[in-house]
């Protein structure tokens, strides 16, 4: 197990676009295998997921142009972007060499997310608290 940090590349990675281990599992197929078009029933199958936890971690990852998706047979393929082939097999390393570091970015990002929503909640109800007194 490497003891070095997660290149900041990865980590921004983590930070920015995988907010669930669903998501990071999708981000690890496509690192290791990036040559190869998946449809959404495949990837789901392959990594025994939901179809439509699947379906919205792939749209999501096209949309933030890590995936591209292609037509074929009636089904929409997915296969990584050219431009994301380095970072998405730099993550798949990383997570090879030392996944607690991996684990402890994820951790940290969904504690991270957890203590906004509950600043969000606790501001919203003084807000909604002003606007009934108005």
């Amino acid at each position: 197990m490497s003891t070095a940090p997660l290149p900041p590349e990865v980590r921004d990675f983590l930070d920015q676009r995988i907010e669930t281990y669903e998501h990071l599992e999708i981000a690890l197929l496509f690192g290791r295998q990036p040559g190869i078009a998946r449809d959404a029933p495949a990837v789901s199958s392959q990594l025994r997921l939901p179809d439509g936890t699947v379906a919205e971690a792939l749209e999501r990852f096209t949309h933030a142009e890590v995936l591209q998706k292609s037509t074929a047979r009636n089904l929409h393929e997915y296969s990584c972007a050219p431009e994301a082939a380095v970072l998405l097999a730099a993550l798949a390393q990383a997570y090879d060499q030392d996944r607690a570091a991996v684990m402890q970015v994820m951790t940290e990002n969904a504690m991270a997310r957890l203590r906004t929503s509950a600043l969000r909640a606790f501001s919203s109800a003084f807000l909604l608290g002003r606007k009934r007194d108005g």
